[in-house]
């Protein structure tokens, strides 16, 4: 994710956090982040983490919101669906936190979903890339990558470019099966 993408994200979450917060001026603005900080993808979601953090110390170096700081409740989905979802039920339940961040992959996404759902807390998916996440319907999903398809589709005009055909795999995943349902995916 580029450095727009993290600032973008992090003023997006300040925004709704700061709206849902009435009565509370002076309080930190606390943001839950979800993201795979141990497990087979750790070093992917330290990178996300690490972008979070950035962008909160850029902002709080600014005087944070209408003079709020900005806190991130970070919690490790260690690369495991249920982990995640037990994750955005602590930072709804135990922390209270009025949006989160999250959650990497796909799967991680998809079963935190219907805890936001339940609980009507916004997330903003930085990552995952399954078409599901957002043809669910799922009113508090707020995507700011493309689906798996569309990237499919976006690669498909440099394949022919390379001179030759290749064959490609994805994982068994809700991402991979995106990627090989795309029109084009026979590469």
């Amino acid at each position: 994710m580029g450095k727009r993408s993290v600032v973008f994200v992090a003023l997006l979450l300040v925004a709704i956090a700061g709206l849902t917060m009435p009565g509370e001026s002076q309080a930190p603005i606390k943001i839950g982040v979800i993201e795979p900080l141990s497990g087979p993808v750790a070093a992917s979601g330290n990178y996300v983490r690490m972008g979070a953090e950035i962008a909160r110390d850029w902002i709080n170096a600014k005087g944070g919101v209408s003079g709020r700081k900005v806190d991130l409740l970070i919690e490790d989905n260690k690369s495991d669906p249920k982990e995640a979802a037990s994750a955005a039920e602590k930072l709804i339940v135990r922390d209270k936190v009025p949006a989160i961040m999250g959650a990497w992959g796909s799967s991680m996404t998809l079963a935190a979903m219907p805890k936001l759902e339940e609980y009507g807390v916004p997330m903003v998916v930085e990552t995952s890339s399954a078409a599901s996440i957002t043809k669910r319907g799922n009113p508090w999903i707020f995507r700011i990558s493309p689906p798996s398809e569309m990237e499919a589709l976006g690669l498909e005009r440099y394949v022919d470019k390379l001179g030759s055909r290749t064959s490609t795999s994805s994982p068994s995943t809700p991402t991979g099966a995106a990627a090989r349902s795309a029109p084009s995916a026979t590469c």
